[in-house]
């Protein structure tokens, strides 16, 4: 099984590439984060929060980090194994996508999508039918916690950095490309 997984900062497309790749492609939609709560609440019987068992999976001293993140590729193997690809629409923490780089080598793909902040406020106020002042103060809030979270490190280990500034057909194409190779 193959995954490509996308990263960006807040409005980036991601979400839209997910979609698309569902709709056109018939790819599942992964949201790793119901992987990760399951393994919480399997081994930690509810005992922490979602938030505090981030914390504790990505903590660089926690020495059951590479046992969760192969729980979760195990997990999410049975769950499709019926599928050539999937796709995981929105990484986060940076240290899950070195993992899965690492352990799944060339069945993992990280697309990065890169899109200029204008671009990405623009887009966002129309969708949602807000002022532009207001989308992009919500943007900033937003893109600070996922560079807080380390989004920026994707980039640096993506395959493919994506320029989403252009028109939703050419990301049309570029996604019909990324899955037909």
């Amino acid at each position: 099984m193959k995954i490509i997984g996308f990263a960006g900062l807040s409005e980036s497309g991601k979400s839209y590439c997910g979609k698309y790749l569902e709709e056109q492609h018939q790819i599942p939609r992964v949201k790793i984060v119901r992987f990760i709560e399951q393994c919480r609440k399997e081994y930690m019987n509810n005992a922490i929060s979602l938030d505090e068992f981030h914390d504790f999976l990505y903590h660089p001293t926690n020495k059951f980090t590479d046992f969760f993140m192969d729980e979760i590729i195990s997990r999410m193997k049975q769950m499709y194994n019926d599928h050539d690809t999937i796709v995981i629409e929105s990484l986060r923490n940076p240290y899950l996508g070195k993992y899965f780089h690492e352990k799944l080598r060339h069945d993992f793909t990280i697309v990065y999508m890169d899109t200029a902040l204008d671009v990405r406020v623009n887009r966002e106020s129309k969708k949602i039918n807000r002022s532009f002042e207001e989308t992009l103060r919500a943007t900033y809030e937003k893109d600070q916690l996922k560079i807080a979270q380390g989004a920026l490190e994707y980039k640096k280990m993506s395959d493919i950095i994506y320029d989403n500034n252009g028109s939703s057909i050419k990301l049309d194409l570029f996604l019909d490309e990324l899955v037909s190779q």
